[in-house]
């Protein structure tokens, strides 16, 4: 019988590879562990073949079974009873909705009340003992989808992916003016105005940043649209809509003179779609709007 069973904890593989490997080579190879990570699970957890601990450097071949242990870990943030929204959860991943207004984790400003003190509520309840890892994040005021991985591995994986330009986001913002293109790029570097600067600028010192945009609903005065991103700078989206002449509504950095429509930014993030850490099939996972923006969309006065 296995010492371990298949769970958040552990990967389990059946190598199918015709020829010997070292089974350093294969977890990083075949199996997408970056060689650090490798390193840290042999020093803090197991690396099995066919039940027996081995070191990385023993050869295995077509037919062994790869055991991968993670070794132990405990809750990171102090549980609190507040309501989540759970969009998908299994041993690896914890999709949610976020409500808006809600920071993800606790900062000098708000060391308790935030997104992990939630997720360790909910953990705790469940029998899961692992640190909270945030894959993506949003800002407090924007709403929706954010991923949280369960594991090291399951973290380092999308995370990856998401530098190779393989993970799909879409958001969806209201924004001042009415658009007139149906869709496009943009193509614009980010940065800071000045060192200690909360606000973004497009300035050609900055890091490249892209977004590409369609229109979703025209309105009398206001757009509803779709933007994907290309790549994830801070306030990339909000910064890019306010270089395009349309701000997105009720943004108190940039485009403070329209929170009478929405007491905070009009930016939702709708769906993520990305490869399974363990499963390796494409997963694709929606955020259904909040009601104050539903409402709006809804309403005759945009």
């Amino acid at each position: 019988m296995s010492k371990y069973s298949e769970n958040y904890r552990t990967y389990v593989y059946t190598v199918k590879l015709p020829v010997k490997i070292r089974a350093r080579d294969y977890l990083v190879e075949y199996c997408n562990y970056s060689s650090r990570l490798v390193r840290k699970i042999k020093r803090e957890g197991e690396i099995l073949v066919n039940d027996q601990e081995v070191t990385l450097s023993y050869f295995i071949t077509k037919g062994d079974k790869v055991i991968v242990y993670l070794g132990e870990e405990n809750i990171d943030a102090e549980p609190e009873n507040i309501p989540i929204t759970i969009v998908h959860e299994d041993e690896d991943i914890l999709i949610l909705n976020k409500e808006p207004g809600f920071v993800t984790h606790a900062t000098l400003g708000h060391p308790r009340g935030n997104l992990a003190n939630a997720i360790a509520y909910h953990w705790q309840n469940i029998g899961v003992q692992a640190k909270i890892r945030f894959v993506n994040r949003l800002d407090r005021d924007t709403s929706g989808i954010i991923v949280i991985a369960k594991n090291k591995f399951a973290h380092q994986f999308i995370q990856d992916e998401m530098k190779k330009n393989k993970v799909e986001k879409i958001y969806w913002a209201i924004v001042e003016g009415v658009v007139q293109a149906e869709k496009d790029t943009i193509d614009a570097a980010i940065g800071r105005s000045y060192e200690d600067s909360i606000e973004r600028v497009i300035m050609q010192e900055g890091q490249r940043a892209i977004t590409h945009y369609q229109v979703i609903k025209r309105f009398k005065n206001h757009t509803l649209i779709l933007l994907q991103l290309e790549t994830g700078r801070t306030h990339q989206i909000r910064v890019h809509a306010k270089g395009i002449g349309h701000p997105i509504i009720g943004d108190n950095l940039y485009n403070p003179h329209s929170m009478e429509w929405i007491q905070r930014q009009a930016l939702h993030a709708k769906s993520i779609k990305f490869l399974h850490p363990r499963t390796r099939e494409m997963m694709r996972f929606e955020a259904e709007l909040p009601k104050d923006i539903s409402d709006l969309v809804a309403s005759e006065k945009l």
